[in-house]
């Protein structure tokens, strides 16, 4: 199974949308989860696309905008926690009942705080993880 993970720079133009649409024909993946897409809302694209569920962090003045989007029929997931940085979920695979943790995360670029905020996250980590960012 497949999933997509997308640093979209902007998910609100006609170039994004037509290259997300093409990304999604070609791979049909159940769960997206696009960073930096510099929305305040993120409900038109679970709209425009072939998704029923969404999870969202807004934007924080022009950059970052986290939403992870996913077909329920297929995959079902389990919110853990939302900061302004980051989306953790635990995803369960309808098919086969395989489950894994997700870290969606969009951290400064600031070398010291990323170092800081890793290595929160990886202490509490004891489940097979998917994590991006």
């Amino acid at each position: 199974m497949n999933f997509i993970v997308w640093n979209c720079r902007g998910g609100n133009g006609p170039d994004f949308r037509r290259n997300f649409r093409s990304i999604l024909d070609c791979h049909k993946p159940p769960l997206v989860a696009l960073l930096e897409t510099k929305m305040q809302n993120h409900q038109v694209l679970l709209d425009d696309f072939p998704f029923n569920k969404m999870i969202e962090v807004p934007v924080v003045g022009n950059s970052s905008g986290i939403v992870v989007l996913w077909d329920d029929n297929l995959v079902e997931l389990d919110e853990i926690a939302i900061t302004e940085q980051e989306i953790h979920a635990m995803i369960k695979v309808c098919s086969n009942n395989d489950f894994c943790q997700f870290i969606c995360i969009y951290v400064s670029f600031y070398y010291y705080l990323s170092k800081k905020f890793y290595g929160i996250t990886f202490i509490e980590l004891r489940t097979p993880t998917l994590e991006n960012g």
